[in-house]
């Protein structure tokens, strides 16, 4: 195939990244700058960790010489348990400030799934019984404080102060149940006598029943009984988690072997590219069932889950179509998005015009997936 730009190397970007992250007793700074200051508030949180914490532990096993790749997954494994855990919550805490004090206390549902997707991959590379201990704790407490009706997680444990970055707190959303099941799909690969293909199933069947709609969407909020939440907040099709949703289930055909959810990734796909798309390729942010667009913004982060979903459908159908189409979104990403090799903007305004503040760190995580899923399937 011709040279792609960006899945050539994507373990050097992220082994860049290792080395030039700002970071304190509490963890890596939320955004840099384009010399790689860093440009926001004090506060680190868990999600934002976890995710690094994640990406340098999946990108050290493909780089294995790289000693600072290696130490810093090493590193940020160690903060996500020393500074995040607390044993007695069986969870990880929302934020702490930057030397490492806690200050939310929040056992966020969100969170906990990106906690245990890090020690998922923490345990491929260590093989520790203790990350694989505190994963199972955490699981477990998180089914204790499921919801009593409908079925699924509630938002934080009782007691919290809501953690969710969102206009409409207090409703649920199926954002974690989406990444809860990313994390059950990691561990059954590398833990499967463990409770993670049946916690994935349940979700599975939630995303049957309650997320997807009769119209072959995928509804964002829900109301206690996880029926789509009444009001504007109902109509909202957030499209980067129907591309996002149709890759995890192609994670999941493979590592729990049930291939009956290609035909469910297939929908939640056909709905997006029908629906979700600008005419220049790139994604909206959110639109309405009928494809109204809500919010004409393009993130970045959607732009690397349409790749994902891309790149599942070749593979599930080899279909020259559907790699035509994902060498298509990277050169997208490459023109759009990058302000150098290694840094990129946040999303596009709804003028087209890159976002000029500094970059989210967090982002770092659905950058490196789509880049080295994009290397191993198409290279």
């Amino acid at each position: 195939m011709k040279k792609l730009p960006l899945i050539e190397c994507p373990h050097r970007i992220v082994a860049a990244w290792s080395q030039k992250l700002p970071v304190t007793g509490g963890g890596y700074a939320e955004s840099v700058d384009s010399s790689w200051r860093e440009s926001s508030p004090a506060s680190r949180l868990i999600v934002t960790q976890a995710r690094l914490a994640y990406t340098f532990c999946h990108c050290s096993l493909l780089d294995n010489a790289n000693t600072e790749l290696s130490r810093a997954a090493s590193e940020s494994i160690r903060r996500l348990m020393s500074v995040f855990w607390k044993p007695e919550l069986r969870g990880w805490i929302h934020s702490v400030d930057a030397a490492g004090n806690p200050e939310d206390l929040t056992i966020d549902t969100y969170d906990q799934s990106f906690g245990l997707l890090a020690l998922a991959w923490d345990f491929r590379v260590r093989g520790a019984a203790d990350s694989r201990d505190a994963a199972r704790q955490a699981y477990a407490a998180l089914a204790e404080f499921a919801a009593s009706s409908g079925g699924g997680y509630r938002e934080q444990r009782p007691g919290g102060k809501p953690a969710q970055a969102t206009a409409f707190s207090g409703l649920r959303r199926q954002d974690p149940h989406m990444h809860l099941f990313e994390a059950c799909v990691a561990w059954h690969a590398c833990d499967p006598s463990g409770p993670w293909r049946e916690g994935a199933r349940e979700i599975l069947r939630l995303l049957r029943e309650k997320f997807r709609r009769p119209d072959g969407s995928l509804a964002a909020y829900f109301n206690d009984d996880l029926e789509p939440a009444p009001g504007g907040a109902g109509k909202i099709r957030i499209v980067g988690d129907h591309y996002e949703w149709a890759w995890l289930l192609g994670q999941y055909a493979k590592i729990c072997g049930d291939n009956s959810v290609e035909k469910d990734a297939a929908g939640l796909y056909a709905f997006a590219e029908k629906h979700g798309k600008d005419k220049d390729g790139l994604v909206f942010s959110s639109v309405d069932p009928g494809g109204e667009v809500l919010d004409r913004n393009k993130l970045l982060w959607m732009q690397t889950e349409m790749l994902k979903a891309q790149l599942a459908m070749y593979e599930w159908t080899h279909d020259a179509a559907f790699r035509e189409a994902a060498e298509k979104t990277i050169l997208l990403i490459s023109e759009n998005y990058m302000y150098t090799p290694e840094l990129f903007c946040n999303k596009l305004d709804a003028d087209g015009k890159p976002d000029a503040s500094p970059t989210f760190t967090r982002l770092l995580y659905h950058f490196f997936v789509a880049v080295s899923e994009a290397d191993r399937v198409l290279a």
